[in-house]
This record gives C-alpha cells, structure tokens and sequence, in this order.
C-alpha cells in the first residue's frame, strides 16, 4: 500500500479543539510501548483530528504512513540520534504531553501508526489504521 494521500498539521492541543466538525480520536501511548486503542477506524476522504497523549516518562512518537514510510521514517530518525519532531503526518511527543494532529485520508485501505524512537517499533509499539471507503 501506498501512503494514502496525506495531509498533517501538528498542532497543540492543550486548550479545547476548534470548533471545526473534525472527528476527533484520542489515542494514548504508554511505556509499554503499546497505542490504545491499538486498531483505528476512519473512513476514504475524512479528516481526522487525533489528540495524542503519552501517557508514559519516554519520548513517544505517533507517525502514519504505509511499511514504506514506516522504514523511511525508521531511517531518518536513526541518522539523527532519535530526535523528535513533527511532520504533516506525525509528532514526536514527550512524557506526560499530548499534541494533535489533523490527518486526511484519501482512500481506503490500511496503514501503520509507529513510534520510532529506537527499540521501540521493534518492540511492538505501532497501531493499525482501517481505511473504510
């Protein structure tokens, strides 16, 4: 699968979120390297607002895209040490913070949400987005 039309502005989300009609989708992350929920429903052309909250004391990152992204992000983030950042379809996210993310999906299908601080995609911290049509 291929990244699936993608558009992302991380944004904070620390006071109540615009009154805009967006979808919003609270997902948490822990030191278990573990997303909750771990399987995400959204629909061909929505867009989604995803609050992201790290529950835990490690750095976390929540980034979409396909096993393509996946490992091109895993690369990246190895040439710079692990440092957090935030892109149109992800946010580096530090311990007891949350951040938001609007994301549009542009047809169904399937893609991965993963933390690539080292150890831990590997350590099983990643989710599944369901791209319904």
């Amino acid at each position: 699968a291929s990244l699936i039309g993608a558009c992302g502005t991380p944004a904070a989300s620390d006071s109540p979120p615009p009154d805009d009609g967006l979808r919003q989708i609270t997902v948490g992350m822990n030191d278990s390297l573990r997303f909750a929920p771990a399987l995400l429903e959204v629909s061909a052309g929505e867009t989604v607002r995803f609050v992201v909250i790290n529950d835990g004391s490690l750095d976390h990152e929540f980034h979409i895209g396909d096993e393509i992204a996946q490992g091109a992000h895993a690369q990246e983030m190895s040439s710079t040490g692990g440092r957090l950042q935030h892109s149109a379809s992800g946010l580096g996210i530090k311990p007891r913070q949350r951040e938001a993310l609007v994301f549009t999906f542009a047809g169904a299908g399937s893609l991965i949400v993963g933390c690539h601080i080292p150890g831990h995609y590997g350590g099983g911290m990643k989710a599944t987005i369901a791209i319904g049509p």
